[in-house]
């Protein structure tokens, strides 16, 4: 008996979120003028903090990507592992 592990749909997977988190832009523009309205301070304020969240879920999702491969492999050398003791033992 042996765990088969797809590993081309997951790692496509992973890759898409990879390619998509790395396309996340956080650019947003200043508002700058003359005026010093308590109104364009808040904007301001809310938009640096918008853009240290998307900075954090940006790094967040990369490394949960990082470590879905690492989980990845390692299922997949366990099953090899645990594919090769069974066959090992079936022959004895």
């Amino acid at each position: 008996m042996e765990i088969k592990i797809t590993e081309a749909p997951i790692r496509q997977s992973v890759n898409a979120l990879s390619t998509s988190t790395q396309a996340l832009s956080s650019s947003i523009s200043t508002i700058e003028g003359e005026s010093q309205l308590e109104c364009i301070a808040k904007i301001n304020e809310i938009n640096q903090t918008y853009i240290l969240i998307l900075e954090q879920y940006k790094a967040l999702l990369l490394q949960n990507s990082n470590v879905t491969e690492d989980t990845v492999e390692a299922l997949i050398e366990k099953d090899r592992g645990i594919a090769d003791a069974i066959l090992l033992n079936s022959q004895k």
